[in-house]
């Protein structure tokens, strides 16, 4: 269960390598900083450029799924820009013209949260990960704007009575939004993604980690989904009792 974020990071896809249920939250409201709307490539000179979705009238708060995606061809200079700085990498003459495609907008998504959960799913397809797809604002979550975090989360994980297990990609246990107990209490364990970043070909200079998986996955096509299982871990916090 996470955001459903623009061209993610390598340990984004982990977690959807591990998980048999990707709910896209996509209820919060947009922030203009995070990964929901942008992400982060590599320049030739080694600095790392971010690039952004524009979006049409966003207010401080308008949820995920209504943040509207600007008009025009927006997603060009995206691709513009990845050619200009990945050109030389081995795989771009094989998906090069894959990706271009991969980021134009079809004619349906005119929301950040269907662009993104396409443009994932269609990564995870490439690099061999099985995603099965639900979205928070189809579930009940939805109905309870003013719930808590976990709350919220624990709501959501009622719509899976087989599930046995919530991932986490770190950031609300750390932030203290998540008590194992009361997972325990709900029949799930609490598993906390701890994700070693690991290093790949990636050019001339140092290692820049934290980019975009396609930042991988040019430079080392489908070697890319075992250079990501490569980092992962993952630490349970809480157990629940036996079924």
């Amino acid at each position: 269960m996470t955001q459903p974020a623009y061209l993610p990071w390598l340990g984004y896809f982990d977690l959807l390598d591990r998980a048999d249920h990707w709910v896209s939250f996509d209820t919060p409201d947009l922030s203009s900083g995070g990964f929901t709307r942008r992400n982060r490539i590599r320049l030739r000179d080694g600095r790392r450029r971010w690039l952004t979705v524009p979006i049409e009238g966003r207010s401080r708060s308008t949820p995920i799924h209504r943040a509207h995606l600007a008009n025009g061809p927006w997603w060009e200079s995206h691709v513009n820009v990845i050619a200009a700085n990945y050109s030389r990498a081995p795989h771009w003459e094989e998906l090069g013209t894959w990706l271009r495609d991969l980021l134009r907008p079809r004619s349906d998504e005119t929301v950040l949260s269907r662009f993104n959960e396409r443009v994932v799913i269609e990564l995870a397809a490439y690099l061999g990960i099985a995603v099965e797809l639900h979205r928070a604002s189809d579930l009940r979550e939805n109905a309870d704007a003013a719930a808590s975090a976990q709350e919220k989360i624990l709501s959501l994980c009622r719509s899976f009575p087989e599930a046995e297990e919530y991932l986490n990609a770190a950031g609300g246990v750390a932030a203290g939004l998540y008590d194992p107990r009361a997972f325990s209490a709900a029949g799930l364990a609490l598993t906390v993604q701890e994700y070693d970043h690991p290093v790949y070909p990636q050019g001339e200079g140092p290692f820049t980690p934290y980019l975009s998986v396609v930042d991988c996955i040019l430079w080392n096509g489908t070697d890319t989904l075992g250079i990501l299982r490569s980092g992962s871990g993952w630490r349970t916090l809480g157990r629940p009792p036996e079924r």
